[in-house]
């Protein structure tokens, strides 16, 4: 029997933890383990996840000092067994029929290093396509990433895949407040040689105002956002896969506009240190191969003319243009 670790972080979720828990319980495949972690949260989290694993053996509860969501799946990937590694966060939800699928197509295509299928956006659980009361038909198609690196997956959401054990044992998350979980998953397509997609929602995720995703802009979110872009950039540089030009520049750009615009919502106080960061991280990614002469000649302009005006005009208008719509 496949069997399937679960890798779920808990900080602060004791409101939907239930239903993220009972939607692992409703799997009619039975074949896994869930390795919860309570990441010191201060409200019930902790003992919701006693509660569980009092119940069922298949779920084993880790308690450790709040570390951040990073640290939380690190720590479930060291106590990981199964041959298949998923993740789902504490206050998302699955579909009851998620690893019966993945199981079918794990089966189908023997070769598989990752199975990659469709999320869904929620507030509300009675929101979700599965409990409509109507059959949603599952297609799949298989994908050969040996030799060049897939944009359609590589840059999509993290959730909705799960990863053969044995392609990703030694890939660790980053300490990082934003994009630890792209970065991560970025390695992992690099790595990974054949992809097979499940054409159908099976992740539930839920947005919700207090999220990660939906906090303030500060000085660490900024500084880490510039980090796990430049990371990823690195990583493309390294990789001996063909790299599509769309992905290097979509890398490039968020790091050169995306993150400016960040910079100018900092305090006064914190603009000069993010500033100085910046810079550093572009005259490192001005000499990459794989970046294009016209990316290069942006960043090279910037790094000699370090005039916030001029930065201004070179990067934060196209990004504003972007967000406007007007471009791409």
């Amino acid at each position: 029997m496949l069997k399937f670790s679960i890798v779920i972080p808990a900080y602060n979720v004791a409101p939907f933890l239930r239903e993220c828990l009972d939607s692992v319980l409703a799997q009619n495949y039975g074949g896994w383990e869930c390795i919860c972690v309570n990441d010191g949260s201060s409200d019930e989290s902790g003992a919701i996840l006693e509660e569980y694993a009092s119940r069922d053996a298949r779920f084993i509860v880790i308690h450790q000092e709040n570390a951040g969501v990073s640290a939380a799946r690190n720590a479930g990937l060291d106590r990981a067994k199964g041959e298949w590694i998923c993740f789902l966060d504490g206050d998302d939800i699955w579909s009851p029929k998620l690893l019966d699928l993945c199981v079918a197509e794990i089966r189908k295509y023997h070769n598989a290093d990752i199975i990659a299928f469709d999320i869904c956006r929620f507030v509300a659980k009675n929101d979700l396509p599965w409990t409509w009361g109507q059959e949603l038909a599952a297609e799949s198609s298989v994908h050969d990433s040996s030799k060049q690196f897939n944009s359609k997956y590589g840059t999509s959401s993290f959730w909705g895949k799960i990863y053969r054990h044995s392609r990703i044992r030694d890939i660790a998350f980053k300490p990082y407040t934003v994009g630890e979980d792209q970065l991560f998953m970025m390695e992992a397509f690099l790595r990974c040689d054949t992809i097979v997609s499940i054409d159908v929602p099976l992740y539930g995720y839920r947005t919700r105002p207090g999220s990660a995703m939906n906090s303030a802009v500060t000085l660490r979110k900024t500084l880490d956002s510039m980090r796990y872009n430049y990371d990823e950039l690195r990583l493309l540089q390294s990789s001996t896969k063909r790299i599509p030009s769309c992905v290097v520049r979509i890398s490039v750009n968020w790091l050169v506009e995306q993150c400016f615009l960040q910079m100018n919502n900092l305090p006064k106080k914190d603009y000069g240190i993010a500033f100085d960061e910046w810079r550093r991280l572009l005259a490192v990614v001005r000499k990459f191969k794989k970046i294009s002469v016209f990316q290069k000649m942006r960043i090279t302009v910037f790094c000699n003319f370090p005039f916030e005006r001029i930065a201004m005009i070179l990067f934060g208008c196209p990004a504003l243009l972007k967000q406007k719509g007007f471009h791409r």
